[in-house]
């Protein structure tokens, strides 16, 4: 192999573990989003002001 085909290679290595660390960034900012979303959900379903109760 020669020296710039060496260079390609691992160029390429180090391009695919920097995807490989916003892949993760971007599915712990994904999970934080929807946690959030889901807790102000749960939140507005469980309020007894804006869900009043058929039993009230």
């Amino acid at each position: 192999m020669s020296d710039e085909t060496k260079e390609l290679l691992a160029e390429i290595r180090r391009m695919r573990a920097e995807i490989q660390e916003v892949r993760d960034i971007v599915n712990t900012l994904f999970s934080m989003v929807i946690e959030v979303d889901l807790d102000e959900e749960f939140e507005a379903f469980h309020d007894p002001k804006s869900n009043p109760s058929m039993y009230n």
